[in-house]
This record gives C-alpha cells, structure tokens and sequence, in this order.
C-alpha cells in the first residue's frame, strides 16, 4: 500500500482507458473568506460569493508507487482559450534529464472546484468525418465538470516518442460555459453509443443532455433539459443500449427518462426505494426474465442511507421498480465502479444464467468496499469480500486500474479521501477476502 497526501481535496480519480499507467486526480477546495480576500478590497469581501478552486493531477503509476516528485526544471505554459477560462496550465513538470522510468507529474490548477470527470469511450476516436456536424475528439477526451457551471474538455495525449518524460499529458481543448457560474454541474457522463453526447446533473436539480456541436469556427454545446429534481441531482447513468438516462437526486427519487424521444419523455420516476439520496446508479444487465417476469435492466444504486440495491427496471409504464436485492455497507454509497463484469452486458438470456459482477463502492465516512453481486437463476445476492478502511474522511473518489495481458492476479486500486486529503494505492485479489486497515 502507497499513501500521499495531496494539497488540495481529492472529489474524483479516473484511470485512462488505454494508457493504463495513468490516472487523473480531480480536486476540490472551498475558498475561505482570507483566501477570497487575497485578490480583493477588504471592504468588498463580505459581498463576494463563496468561491471555490481546484485541480487536475496526472498520476503514472510505476511498479508499485505513485509516479510524484519535485523537479529543478520544468516549463510553464498557459493553455487559456480566453481571458474568462476557469483553466490554466499551473505547471507541466518535465524533467529531460532524469531517466523516462523515474519520476513524472503534470498538474492543471483550475479557477473552480472539479466535481466529477469522465474518459469518452475508445469508439469515440475521430473518424474524418466532417459532414456530421459532430465534434468528435482525435485522441482520448477527459469531460470535466466543475463547479462554475462550467464543463472543459481535456485532451490525453500519449507517445512513446514524445518529448515529455511520462509519454502522456493533459492538454485544454475547449471551455463551455452552458450554466450559470453559481451552478455546480455535479456528475458527468458520455453517452455509449453516440458521439460527442453527454448528460450531466446540477446542483439544482436538472438533468440534461448536452451535445457537442461543431460551428464554422469553434464547437458549442446544445442543451436539453430532461427532468428536475426537486433538490440536488446528484448522480446519472445512461442505460446500456443508451436510449434511456437514469437519474437520482438528494430528494430520494430515482428516475428514468427517454433519452431519444423528440419529447424526452420521464418513463417513470420511483421515491419509494432509498431511504435518503440517491447518489450512484451502475447498470449491469439489460434484457433478461426471472421466473414469469421480463425486465429492461438490472442495475445497481447507491444511497446515503448506506445500502447499495440490485433494482429492476419495468418494460412499460405502470409497473414499478422492483428490488431484487439490499444490503448495508456502513456508509453512504457515493459511487459505483465495475473491478469485474461478465463479458456481455447485453445478455438476453433465460432466466437460469448464472453471473457474479465484482464492483468497487466508495461509501464517504465508511472507506472503500469491494462486494460481489451474484445471480443465480432468479436468486440475486451481495456480499462484501473486502474493506478499506485507511481514509478517516469522506471516500469519495476510487477507480480500478484496467486489465493489461500479462496483469496478475490482484487488482490494483487507487482511492482517496476529502478532508484528510489522502490518496492510496492498494490491491484486491480476486477470491480472497480482505481486511485493509491499520
């Protein structure tokens, strides 16, 4: 296990897709009034709004530590499209004459706080197609979602050849502004199938689709508003045939919506299930029967009232959500990760399949949880299989490394924790049971 302290409070972590050595770090840090009072007249300082910064830190991983460090050299560069952008370049720490195996780090400082992040699918790759209008990235895009209303775009480049140390580095592409600056845009996803759409939730309460769009001389954003929660809208998944846009809110309802429909129609909204907000939602399996009955989707939630739910979706309207099964893991469920699934989400299969999915839970005040989610024909259980429990704040970012040919057995996991500022570095065996803790 590797332990660093950051110096602002880590909100998110993504590993990249394809450059599996890499992840990103999302921070998040609420401006004290003196620190507001910085860069303005001390009399305007009651006046001010309550302001917010943050960070993006690129992580190589190196055997078994964090690639991090210090550098005598390094260049400096600001990536600002414009003078309002929340985004520069803080610093790109290159180092040309220490060895590419050693050390490499490169940190973005933003103007507001970052609340989630999310990698584009691999078939989200430029095809040379201009004639869509689509605005489709060249290389891996890193969606941001910031607390200024704001979404940016980031660009992971990686080489082998290239001049920077680490073969890979976060470059700006573009800044939109499709909210207003006191809204904080709150969860982010890339739709599976359709390039250059996204769907993000807000603090107050929208659900909306945004779609990337390319003018004669830049990209903009559509919006679309789907739905509003009567409070914060906390967490969004798209299904995994994509046509519909699951959301949860802090005001307990977890809801479903047409997300191709001219109308964008609510398909059915349920406040009955979660004893609090609904704060994670991970689809797992679409189409299948058990017993007499047919469902759309199996799909997983997480809430703060500590249970993480196996749910079925109804295939028409009149029926309700039905949970197939709950279980208690000591802390509020903020977000749901795969480690492990079966290779086919879109199973169409009879109701005597049996499938296990292995999934990361970071559970805020409870640390990490690893459980397991079986079927067995109709028979849906959770257990936990292992516990971390190094953070002594709120967990609320955790990814999974993904799988190379030639990876052993464990599965390596980095997560973090807010006020305490840590971020860790650890490993799941499948098969085992574990106990992580001091």
């Amino acid at each position: 296990m590797r332990i660093q302290t950051l110096d602002l409070e880590p909100s998110c972590v993504a590993f990249a897709p394809d450059d599996t050595d890499h992840f990103v770090v999302g921070t998040y840090h609420l401006n004290s009034k003196a620190e507001k009072s910085d860069n303005s007249n001390a009399q305007d300082t009651p006046s001010l709004p309550q302001s917010r910064s943050g960070s993006l830190i690129l992580y190589r991983l190196q055997g078994e530590n964090f690639a991090f460090g210090s550098f005598e050299n390094f260049a400096t560069e600001d990536l600002s499209f414009n003078r309002s952008s929340s985004f520069h370049l803080l610093r790109e720490l290159i180092n040309f004459l220490i060895p590419r195996s050693r050390i490499t780090q490169q940190t973005i400082k933003t103007d507001n706080g970052i609340l989630d992040i999310a990698f584009s699918p691999s078939d989200y790759l430029d095809t040379g197609d201009t004639t869509t209008g689509i605005a489709a990235p060249s290389h891996r895009n890193l969606a941001v979602a910031l607390s200024g209303g704001q979404i940016v775009f980031i660009q992971l480049e990686c080489s082998p050849q290239a001049h920077w140390s680490s073969g890979c580095r976060l470059t700006n592409i573009e800044n939109h502004q499709p909210f207003h600056e006191s809204v904080l845009v709150l969860d982010i996803v890339w739709h599976p199938k359709r390039k250059g759409d996204l769907a993000v939730t807000l603090s107050t309460g929208e659900v909306v689709l945004c779609s990337l769009r390319r003018g004669e001389s830049n990209t903009h954003i559509q919006t679309t508003q789907l739905f509003s929660h009567s409070l914060e809208a906390w967490t969004l998944s798209f299904s995994i045939d994509g046509r519909s846009l699951y959301s949860g809110g802090d005001d307990c309802v977890f809801a479903c919506h047409d997300s191709e429909g001219a109308d964008h129609a609510a398909l059915w909204k349920d406040r009955r299930i979660h004893g609090a907000g609904v704060t994670a939602i991970l689809p797992i399996l679409s189409d299948f029967s058990d017993q007499n009955d047919h469902y759309k989707e199996a799909l997983l939630t997480g809430s703060y009232d500590d249970h993480i739910r196996v749910l079925a979706t109804p295939t028409g309207s009149g029926k309700r959500v039905t949970v197939l099964a709950e279980l208690n893991l000591g802390g509020g469920v903020w977000r749901l990760t795969f480690i492990q699934a079966p290779s086919s989400l879109d199973s169409k299969s009879p109701g005597s399949l049996s499938l296990h999915w292995t999934i990361l839970a970071s559970c805020m005040y409870a640390g990490v949880r690893v459980v397991e989610v079986t079927k067995q024909g109709a028979d849906w259980d959770i257990r936990i299989v292992a516990r971390f429990e190094e953070h002594k704040s709120m967990n609320y970012g955790s990814d999974v490394r993904p799988r190379s040919a030639g990876d052993g057995p464990a599965h390596e996991i980095v997560s973090t924790s807010f006020y305490d500022r840590l971020l860790c570095l650890w490993q799941f065996a499948q098969g085992t049971h574990q106990e992580c803790t001091e």
